[in-house]
């Protein structure tokens, strides 16, 4: 049984080793560090739930391969940065700027919270409405209770 097992666990981890090769090599460990800070940092415009080191998407790929390329030339993070918003716009970053164009951003998640605590105030403080029954509802109610007894 290991005979046949072990083949394809191998078999299994062939796409763990593919992943592994994507990742650049950096002759000095403070790029390294510099390039994953990036790619964990920067939103991929396909997929744009997932930074660019989690996405498979060829042009995360591209980014991560621009990246490298910018770290090796000497660019600083902000430079990068700087390229990425240029070209891409704030939406690459999960922090974007605070201006005009972004204040939207960062004001509706305190509008809504807001929006929120206002709402259940002011339904706790509304007294409860007592609905009274009709008396055609009340006979129809004890009709229901009384067939239901039965069964």
């Amino acid at each position: 049984m290991t005979r046949r097992l072990l083949p394809l666990l191998l078999a299994l981890t062939l796409p763990l080793h593919a992943a592994l090769n994507d990742a650049p090599d950096f002759s000095d460990p403070v790029e390294n560090t510099r390039y994953q800070h990036l790619i964990q940092n920067i939103r991929c415009p396909t997929c744009q739930n997932s930074n660019i080191a989690e996405s498979n998407a060829p042009l995360a790929r591209q980014l991560r391969e621009q990246i490298a390329a910018r770290i090796r030339d000497g660019e600083s993070d902000s430079d990068i940065n700087r390229w990425l918003q240029e070209r891409y716009g704030d939406f690459i970053h999960y922090d974007p700027p605070l201006k005009s164009q972004t204040l939207a951003l960062w004001i509706a998640p305190f509008a809504a919270m807001l929006a929120a605590v206002a709402w259940w105030w002011h339904a706790r403080r509304r007294p409860p409405v007592a609905h009274r029954l009709s008396d055609a509802e009340k006979r129809e109610l004890q009709q229901w209770v009384a067939e239901t007894e039965k069964n």
